[in-house]
């Protein structure tokens, strides 16, 4: 990995590109990327002028779409957007912009996870602070209002659950342990999914993310790759500080489309 240089800063060598492509896939992660980090979840939420420039590239025939780790339901509920195309669960449930869905998770993934859940679960219960979201395709484990102790102990449980099987896969983000049925999916097998569905598989790919399964999008994607709030240890080629200048990119990447 090397440092990302500052978006903005590269804005000249940027824009032409963003101009030129007959097309374009502006794609990205909700949490600390559209809409500021909260200490619970449900207070998340996405501000106006961010909703509109999501707006303004649909409305040019530009394909947006929203890959989170949230279930889809909820990320669809956060942005509130129809007509743009959404990945929850780190990629395993998608929905493409004309609302048809698909799933990556088969039954005995499904069956997995519940053996898990079930195992966990309980013993989650008793650790104050932390909280186990059960999702359509994954587990996750929330630590935000937890002390340290509280933590340490939840994470010896998570690690001893995840040794249970070796299919099941283990991911840190900001906050939370995420416990996935495998690792033949992610974000970026979402938005080539989603791309095949657009018939958008040939645009110049945007990808804006903030967290460890967005680096696994940076690492392997062509186009333009954009970072939120790191300048170091990325597979981005850009950063920026805070969703306030993800707005703004998104204002200039429509100025240009337009």
């Amino acid at each position: 990995m090397s440092e990302p240089r500052p978006l903005f800063d590269a804005w000249e060598e940027v824009a032409p590109a963003i101009a030129a492509t007959p097309h374009l896939a502006v794609l990205s992660d909700f949490d600390g990327v559209l809409a500021d980090i909260r200490r619970q979840p449900e207070d998340v939420e996405m501000r106006t002028p961010m909703r509109d420039a999501l707006l303004r590239l649909k409305e040019q025939g530009n394909m947006v779409g929203v890959v989170s780790g949230r279930r889809l339901a909820d990320v669809r509920k956060h942005v509130n957007l129809p007509g743009i195309c959404y990945g929850g669960c780190h990629g395993y449930m998608m929905q493409d912009s004309r609302g048809r869905q698909v799933s990556l998770v088969d039954r005995e993934e499904t069956a997995l996870l519940n053996r898990v859940k079930h195992h966990l679960g309980p013993k989650l219960h008793q650790l104050k602070g932390i909280n186990l979201e059960v999702k359509e395709a994954g587990l996750t484990v929330h630590y935000r209002a937890a002390s340290p102790v509280a933590a340490q102990e939840a994470f010896v449980l998570v690690q001893e659950a995840v040794a249970m099987d070796e299919r099941l896969q283990l991911l840190g983000g900001k906050k939370v342990w995420e416990i996935l049925p495998g690792s033949r999916v992610d974000k970026w097998t979402a938005i080539r999914v989603l791309m095949a569905l657009e018939d958008r598989s040939e645009a110049l790919v945007i990808y804006i993310g903030d967290d460890a399964t967005d680096e696994r999008v940076f690492a392997r994607m062509r186009g333009i790759s954009v970072v939120v709030g790191k300048t170091t240890d990325t597979a981005a080629e850009y950063f920026v500080q805070s969703p306030s200048d993800v707005r703004q990119f998104l204002e200039r990447i429509a100025e240009r489309r337009g």
